[in-house]
């Protein structure tokens, strides 16, 4: 903590020492994947009930871990030029079904972005976060009266995630990845540079991950890396400002 009075703010940074070169290659991505889940609020932020939602979010997790699966049974065949069985095409189809289902009745309970809306109501500026190869950070502004409302927040972030919205976040992150490196001659070059420098180095893939794997990304292999990662003995707080010692 560094106290500077020029001005009635804090500058709040929060420092996870993991990026994507604490990954596997099966999941990469998965560093990035979580820094965009934890805006997706806890078992007391952006829910209406959460009594009443963690069913469907257990359903939702459940029925998304099996229909990976099936979706990478079917890809596999499909790169060894097999045929797709039918019944795994119906399969599929099912719990495509019956996820989109799931995901529409937890709607109802889900109450978006209600953390930025709360710090908004308290002032604050540049509520934002990024992952790097080897960290990842998250950082907001508030006056200098409004720590307490940063440390509440920010502890129960990390004691209660719930990782909302999860699949279809994901293929938001596909889309980000097609804009970024797909679409984009610098970002194919970049990433095929970056490959070849590092080899088989961690260093040498994508923090954003690659467009074989996201669809893949396990809810249930994303919560694992949270526990993994997201603990005391391997973070740093930051706090500049106009801090109160009394």
């Amino acid at each position: 903590m560094m106290k500077r009075t020029s001005s009635p703010t804090l500058a709040l940074y929060t420092k996870f020492k993991v990026g994507s070169s604490d990954e596997t290659p099966e999941i990469a991505g998965t560093a990035h994947l979580l820094e965009h889940m934890l805006f997706k609020g806890t078992k007391n932020v952006c829910t209406s009930d959460w009594e009443s939602e963690k069913k469907y979010y257990s359903l939702l997790k459940s029925t998304g871990h099996e229909l990976d699966n099936l979706k990478l049974e079917k890809r596999n065949l499909e790169n060894s030029q097999k045929k797709i069985p039918e019944d795994l095409e119906k399969r599929i189809e099912i719990l495509n079904r019956r996820l989109k289902q799931i995901e529409d009745i937890q709607k109802k309970y889900i109450i978006r972005s209600e953390d930025t809306y709360i710090y908004e109501q308290n002032g604050q500026v540049g509520f934002n976060a990024y992952t790097t190869h080897d960290v990842t950070n998250y950082q907001i502004k508030l006056p200098a009266n409004r720590l307490e409302v940063w440390a509440r927040m920010e502890s129960d972030r990390l004691k209660n995630p719930v990782l909302r919205e999860y699949y279809t976040e994901r293929n938001v992150i596909m889309e980000e990845r097609r804009m970024r490196v797909e679409n984009r001659g610098f970002g194919l070059l970049r990433e095929k540079f970056l490959s070849l420098a590092f080899d088989e180095s961690p260093y040498g893939r994508p923090v954003i991950g690659y467009e074989s794997n996201i669809p893949f990304l396990d809810i249930y292999e994303t919560e694992n890396f949270f526990k993994t990662y997201y603990s005391p003995n391997n973070m740093v707080i930051a706090i500049v400002g106009d801090l109160d010692f009394t």
